[in-house]
């Protein structure tokens, strides 16, 4: 066995399905050991990036590291922008890089990064956007840095990378077990703030839980619903949770954040405690503090709250850092049950009070991006999972998309990288085999929307519904707001991208859409097809996304002066 095997193996002993990648020189031997023993399929992928992508993809629906596979030079580097996302989102993720011989380094090798001599250093440009890097050097040591590795992603809940030169790959390896991986699970926490939480959960009688996106990642769901249960308390999410609770829930009270909801802000002014559960609340996410002025606020996370980075004059801020599960299993335990009361076990529905589209400047030949959303949900499963992209598109589906709480809603706020939902959405789809959606922008489809090619190549189950607008749309509104007058340089000659996509790949159904109707109907007419669709939707760069600083703004557009000094 050689080491190309031995990383193979290690990948089929902790449950690996799949890999992603792009192939080369200098990682070819282990896309050739994964084929060979046919247990993990590599997924070939377009582009390093969207790899990157489609292994947080795989991460969301099994919980387990996604796995990315890459090349030396370019092909490695091509990975930096969306690691930037993953470690900013928590994500685990194993990045395996090919090197160049190490008889090449620093002796001109073709896409040596070694950093010897005049070569960038590999290990030093990855270290800003991974929590452990490691590079191969004597064939011995593959099972330790492996193992090292994958207990640090899962354990650091971030990407790592390794870097193997090419000379390693056909080394020979003697097989011998790899060690046993296991998640910390702590069921204690010793807190002298504990107690104060139990009393402030047992007095409080209009509870607001905010929920975030470790929930879903560290799978502590059932002791939420047990803590939410107990009292009786309303619901709130971050976009980045939005996929964990139905909407059409009683105690949903809809999104905090700027693209959140006014019935979310007016549950938290009515209530008399607000506990922030799995979520640090940075800035797309938080509240406004005027909104919390006055409260008192529990925070539960790993880590600290950047509430208690803003002027916390008026907060009464409690904050709980550690394993949230442990601190759950702490106020839910049995003994605690006598402390809380059952406020309602049927919370009354509130209406849901809407971010309004104020001054929306709508051309009658496009599609409003509210109606098509709400279409999309409508004829599309409430298993289905949703992959969300940055810009207006990403503001209108987080806002109006009423998620179920029964699949994955995935949005990239870390670091906001146009182009994130293709991959992500064919790594997911990958596992699930079941249809998924995708709403992107036509400039977000610019930057990656070529990934299509892969989803087409694997016949994936997959809706990409690109808002066209013909332009970076978010952009051209910052103009206008901002700056006094859009310039016209983020908008675009008009496309037809999804008869162009049908052209290129034959036997891929691709429509441009002019008219909800036509919307309604080709989605009614291929609800039960088994392969890839592209829909293209004609929108307006003009339209008003619910984006609370872009309402905001045009509502104060009378006092608001420019300045053009510069």
């Amino acid at each position: 066995m050689n080491i190309a095997q031995a990383v193979a193996r290690f990948l089929e002993s902790h449950g690996c399905s799949h890999s992603f990648g792009v192939s080369g020189a200098n990682i070819e031997h282990l896309f050739y050991a994964l084929h060979q023993r046919k247990r993990v399929m590599p997924v070939l992928a377009k582009h390093e990036a969207s790899a990157v992508n489609m292994a947080e993809g795989y991460f969301r629906k099994t919980g387990q590291p996604g796995v990315v596979l890459v090349t030396s030079g370019a092909g490695a580097f091509h990975s930096l922008g969306p690691l930037t996302e993953a470690l900013t989102s928590q994500i685990p993720m194993l990045v395996i890089a090919g090197q160049v011989a190490t008889q090449q380094e620093g002796r001109g090798g073709f896409q040596d990064s070694s950093g010897l001599g005049t070569r960038v250093d590999a290990m030093k440009a990855f270290a800003p956007v991974t929590i452990l890097q490691r590079k191969l050097r004597d064939s011995d040591d593959i099972g330790e840095i492996l193992d090292e590795l994958w207990q640090a992603a899962l354990e650091g809940r971030g990407p790592v990378v390794l870097f193997v030169p090419r000379d390693l790959w056909e080394k020979p390896w003697t097989p011998q077990p790899f060690a046993e991986i296991a998640r910390s699970q702590s069921t204690s926490v010793v807190s002298k703030s504990l107690g104060r939480v139990m009393q402030l959960l047992d007095r409080a009688r209009q509870p607001v839980v905010i929920v975030g996106e470790d929930v879903l990642f560290r799978g502590y769901r059932p002791l939420l619903e047990k803590l939410i249960r107990l009292t009786g308390a309303r619901v709130a999410l971050t976009p980045e949770a939005k996929g964990l609770w139905d909407h059409r829930s009683a105690e949903c009270v809809g999104l905090v954040g700027v693209m959140g909801h006014e019935s979310a802000l007016e549950a938290l002014q009515a209530a008399d405690l607000i506990v922030i559960i799995g979520t640090s609340l940075p800035l797309m996410s938080r509240p406004p503090i005027s909104v919390l002025t006055g409260k008192t606020i529990v925070s539960l996370h790993h880590s600290p709250s950047f509430l208690g980075y803003d002027d916390p004059v008026g907060l009464d801020l409690v904050q709980l850092v550690g394993p949230v599960a442990a601190m759950l299993e702490n106020i839910c335990g049995d003994q605690q049950l006598n402390g809380f009361k059952l406020l309602r076990s049927e919370p009354e529905q509130e209406g849901r009070a809407e971010l309004p589209s104020l001054g929306t400047i709508h051309d009658s030949k496009s599609i409003r991006m509210q109606v098509a959303i709400e279409i999309l949900a409508l004829l599309h499963p409430t298993t289905d999972d949703v992959f969300v992209d940055a810009g207006n598109t990403g503001a209108a589906a987080i806002h109006y998309f009423p998620q179920r709480g029964l699949g994955v809603f995935s949005v990239a706020l870390g670091m906001g990288g146009m182009g994130h939902s293709f991959g992500c959405a064919i790594g997911a789809t990958f596992v699930s085999r079941q249809r998924s959606l995708v709403i992107a922008g036509d400039g977000a489809f610019y930057m990656y929307g070529l990934e299509i090619h892969t989803a087409w190549q694997y016949q994936l189950p997959i809706t990409f519904v690109i808002f066209n607008n013909n332009g970076h749309a978010m952009c051209h509104i910052r103009e206008s707001l901002y700056l006094g007058q859009p310039s016209g340089d983020n908008v675009f000659r008009e496309s037809q991208i999804a008869q162009g996509l049908a052209a290129m790949m034959p036997g891929l159904s691709g429509f441009d859409i002019t008219s909800e109707q036509e919307l309604y109907d080709i989605l009614q007419r291929f609800k039960d097809d088994s392969g890839p669709l592209v829909l293209s939707l004609k929108t307006s760069p003009d339209e008003m996304p619910p984006f609370s600083p872009f309402i905001l703004a045009q509502s104060q557009q009378g006092v608001v002066s420019h300045d053009k000094s510069s």
